[in-house]
């Protein structure tokens, strides 16, 4: 795994890989700058996809940024604008629901 990290250092897929081999391995520490790298990289190419005009195939990597991490603020709203975008609004208000929700925490604290 470490060769293909070497070899695509860029390469989110590489990078969520990675992470996951180094948290089923037990190194849970160490596994976290990888999945904040590659979260980050994963939600700006599903945002370059949407300015691309490719909003359908967007959705794709929104999902496996929610699936890194299901309250991120970044990827709960443009997956949401994506729906939109895509007129499924039906679809997209249970994410705006939880933005609503993840707001009204935030400015608790």
């Amino acid at each position: 795994m470490e060769k293909s990290l070497k070899l695509e250092p860029d390469n989110v897929i590489t990078i969520s890989n990675y992470a996951n081999a180094l948290m089923k391995s037990g190194k849970t520490v160490e596994s976290f700058p990888f999945f904040i790298i590659s979260l980050q990289g994963i939600i700006g190419y599903a945002n370059y996809l949407i300015k691309s005009g490719k909003t359908q195939e967007s959705l794709l990597w929104f999902e496996q940024a929610l699936k890194l991490d299901p309250d991120n603020i970044d990827a709960i709203f443009n997956y949401a604008n994506a729906l939109i975008k895509l007129e499924k609004i039906e679809e997209s208000l249970p994410y705006l629901k939880k933005l609503y929700s993840l707001s009204l925490i935030m400015s608790i604290l």
